[in-house]
């Protein structure tokens, strides 16, 4: 085990400045897995194991997102936060006493999100301004026509306030977290000269501006008492024509001293907070470094790209912040601070930054998962789902894909005798098309992670071997896992198996010998991906997608903006939906419009990008090699990685 001291900042208690001693310096920030909530109106077993895991899992602070003070409907068009657990309830306040519980047990302290906007509904800081929201399912622009009037905010501040006493009297928490950042809250509206418009002792100078949250958190300290802790969320800087600047959250910080705890700095807006494999590791952390060292005062905890321990490590030795925020580390990892102690960094494992963990995607049904951890939205019941491990059993996996890898490491784990056929030089499967490749480095760290997960376990990897059925016969396993893959889609369409035609899955590697003018057959996310590819590296690339829009099934929430921004800066990059591809010719591709009009597109090379076509007659030879016989990953029904992750996780917790 190495010693703890390579991380020392990050892992040893932190004293805030009002006195309270933290366990570590790593909060959990605040966010849950869309509709884990269901439609229950109290925290259940899901959202309570959750919230649970992540002091479990080791955060010094864990935010707890969803109480309001009052009954009403949530946002089911979003499903994020539980916003229907009516704390006047004293049943639900029973059910938060038992999360705040839960989270103490494991020497964490609990702050509740709950904010200010329901407590004045329908009124705004100013009138007929544009509230800033994000891009997804049921987004709408906001404009309120009513403003709230000084004697409704100061009334509204008072109570803010008792229902704090509440959530700590009642309830058991330490402290509130307060959304002050996007433009987006109330408060958030407040600090804002994009949306502050008000000519009172609450707008206009950059001190009015700041004087009506600072009213609230001065509320909160003289009713909860010094040592209930305040945080708020700002953005550092708002990055635009007349927004807030680094200079004025400084000022914000320093006046904020004695009332706010810890302030969290956050993006110019809510979607690109959350960094994309697009993004550089950390690319909001020059926001607080230079907060932090004009205010050396106030505690600040930076949020987003957060992950890697010798990052963060690094962060606080630098003095670029007190405290690290995160939420996606402890999604792919529920016990990730613990590796860290324990010295386990290559036991970490990578985020992809997909924002699946929001939804998956337009087309997909909403199910509550991670990409890379499978227990993800069923950990509350993972023991119904996962048996006790039977006797010791040999198991032969064919396949060295991710869905083939991870069921032979649960195998081994479980203490069976495990082998691993790749017919492959290398494990990886289709993973390792994109080797090399600069936007897909999160999903390479992710397979690097894999194989060096198989490397060091006692499961035997036969590399460059199509194991003979027979031949497992003779071998006597007791399980066989096919997890043989999938191969790219040839659509019936005439041409497409011209010379000038090649699977997307070669491009990446194929680049450099590739033509000037380019059409790719389907644009789904891994097409609009091999696309922004090829033309950031000079090419002329016309996606013909036949559905509505391209990358459908991406992320909507947290992803699919910034992924549209980069498709859209590519100036040589050119989408075409609606279409569909009548025929592939010799310089060029044939396609029929919506309106039924038959149009072409120039086309050196032509891509395929339509789909996988699951290798289940090659599995299927397998089927009468051992007592039982399992198909999981593409080669039952193509997906993702987070399903071939899953049905691995399940199917090997059955013996």
């Amino acid at each position: 085990m190495a010693n703890r001291n390579n991380f020392p900042l990050l892992t040893q208690p932190y004293r805030l400045p009002n006195g309270i001693l933290l366990k570590n310096r790593v909060e959990a920030a605040p966010s849950t897995l869309h509709f884990l909530q269901g439609g229950d109106d109290w925290p259940n077993d899901a959202q309570l194991v959750n919230f649970a895991n992540r002091a479990k899992g080791g955060a010094g602070i864990v935010v707890v997102a969803g109480p309001m003070p009052f009954a009403r409907d949530a946002d089911r068009s979003i499903g994020h936060f539980a916003d229907k657990w009516d704390t006047n309830s004293p049943l639900i306040q029973n059910s938060l006493a038992m999360v705040t519980d839960i989270i103490h047990s494991y020497n964490s302290k609990a702050l509740v999100r709950f904010d200010m906007d329901n407590m004045m509904p329908g009124y705004d800081v100013s009138k007929g301004v544009e509230a800033f929201w994000v891009e997804g399912i049921g987004a709408e622009k906001r404009i309120s026509d009513k403003e709230a009037t000084i004697e409704m905010m100061e009334e509204t501040a008072e109570k803010y306030a008792e229902e704090c006493l509440k959530f700590k009297t009642e309830m058991g928490f330490d402290g509130v977290w307060i959304h002050m950042a996007y433009r987006f809250s109330f408060f958030a509206r407040c600090l804002s000269p994009l949306t502050n418009k008000r000519t009172d002792k609450y707008g206009g100078s950059l001190e009015n501006r700041f004087r009506y949250p600072l009213l609230v958190c001065e509320k909160i300290k003289q009713k909860c008492g010094k040592r209930f802790i305040v945080e708020i969320s700002v953005t550092g800087s708002e990055e635009c024509e007349g927004g807030t600047t680094l200079d004025d959250t400084v000022k914000f910080a320093k006046a904020a001293e004695g009332l706010v705890d810890i302030m969290m700095i956050k993006a110019p807006q809510i979607d690109i907070a959350h960094p994309t494999q697009f993004d550089e590791e950390t690319p909001w952390l020059y926001m607080s470094e230079y907060i932090k060292k004009s205010a050396p005062n106030v505690c600040i905890s930076t949020s987003g790209g957060m992950f890697y321990p010798e990052t963060c490590e690094n962060v606080l030795k630098e003095n670029k912040a007190d405290m690290i925020a995160m939420a996606r580390s402890f999604i792919s990892n529920e016990n990730y601070m613990d590796m860290i102690r324990e010295g386990r960094l290559d036991d970490i494992r990578p985020c992809l930054r997909c924002q699946k963990c929001h939804i998956q995607s337009n087309e997909n049904c909403w199910v509550s998962m991670c990409s890379v951890n499978p227990r993800i939205g069923i950990q509350h019941v993972t023991e119904h789902l996962i048996a006790e491990p039977g006797s010791r059993r040999k198991v032969a996996v064919i396949g060295g894909g991710p869905a083939g890898m991870q069921a032979a490491l649960y195998s081994a784990e479980r203490g069976h005798d495990v082998t691993l056929y790749e017919k492959e030089k290398e494990l990886g499967g289709l993973l390792n098309a994109t080797t090399g490749v600069d936007i897909k480095w999160t999903l390479q760290d992710f397979k690097k992670y894999m194989i060096h997960q198989v490397g060091k376990s006692n499961i035997r990897v036969k590399l460059g071997c199509a194991p003979d059925p027979e031949d497992l016969k003779r071998e006597g396993y007791d399980v066989v896992i096919a997890a043989v893959g999938a191969k790219p889609s040839v659509p019936p369409i005439p041409g497409a198996d011209g010379d000038n035609v090649i699977p997307a899955t070669e491009a990446f590697h194929k680049e450099p010998s590739l033509p000037k003018d380019l059409v790719m057959i389907g644009g789904g996310e891994i097409g609009t991906e091999t696309a922004i590819y090829l033309a950031r590296r000079g090419h002329n690339v016309t996606i013909l997608e036949m559905r509505d829009m391209i990358a459908k099934d991406s992320a909507p929430l947290h992803y699919r903006a910034m992924f549209r921004e980069e498709w859209e800066k590519c100036e040589t990059l050119y989408p075409i939906v609606n279409a569909a591809v009548t025929s592939i010719n010799k310089n060029s591709v044939s396609y029929r419009t919506i309106d039924g009009e038959e149009r072409s597109v120039p086309a050196d090379m032509v891509l395929l990008s339509a789909g996988m076509t699951p290798l289940q007659d090659e599995a299927l030879k397998y089927a009468d090699c051992g007592d039982y016989f399992y198909m999981i990953g593409d080669c039952e029904t193509p997906a993702n990685i987070q399903r071939g992750l899953r049905k691995a996780y399940l199917i090997t917790g059955k013996f």
